[in-house]
């Protein structure tokens, strides 16, 4: 993800990199509303709005730990988890799916600051191509390579 709009498209986070290192990536959070640049964040990358002010995003060089970050203070939280690059935010950053580990046939769901598992889910596949969240995040769906779709109803209780 290069670019991604908070709810109400008031603002945008854009991931830079003027050399193709991820020593050289910021990711600059612009208000469209008034125009101006509300931060620029050295060596992160985007992954999904909390709401209209927190925005969750990784470090985009060593432990790629995933921070909830104020765009209007700077505040940060630095969670427990980390983005190893194939991470699917849903709706309102809260939860995190990631491919279960090998044999990749799963998909795994995750609170994004602790890293605990909230829920699985199995795909018969030999291997998954993508997965990914629905708009209202209670639904997730997933490719194998063998051309199957699977969706499930995203419980975590």
């Amino acid at each position: 993800v290069l670019a991604i709009f908070n709810p109400s498209g008031s603002r945008i986070a854009l991931q830079s990199m003027d050399a193709l290192e991820a020593g050289h990536i910021e990711l600059v959070v612009y208000d469209l509303d008034n125009v101006k640049v509300l931060q620029t964040l050295p060596v992160y990358k985007p992954g999904a709005w909390i709401n209209d002010e927190e925005l969750l995003a990784a470090e985009a060089q060593y432990y790629t730990w995933l921070t909830r970050i104020n765009v209007i203070h700077g505040d940060k939280t630095v969670g427990g988890m980390s983005d190893r690059g194939d991470l699917a935010y849903a709706p309102g950053g809260i939860f995190i799916a990631q491919m279960a580990d090998p044999p990749a046939r799963g998909v795994t769901v995750r609170d994004w600051q602790s890293g605990r598992v909230v829920a699985q889910a199995e795909h018969e596949a030999l291997n998954l191509i993508d997965y990914g969240w629905s708009p209202d995040g209670r639904w997730l769906a997933s490719i194998g390579d063998d051309g199957t779709i699977w969706v499930w109803r995203v419980t975590t209780h």
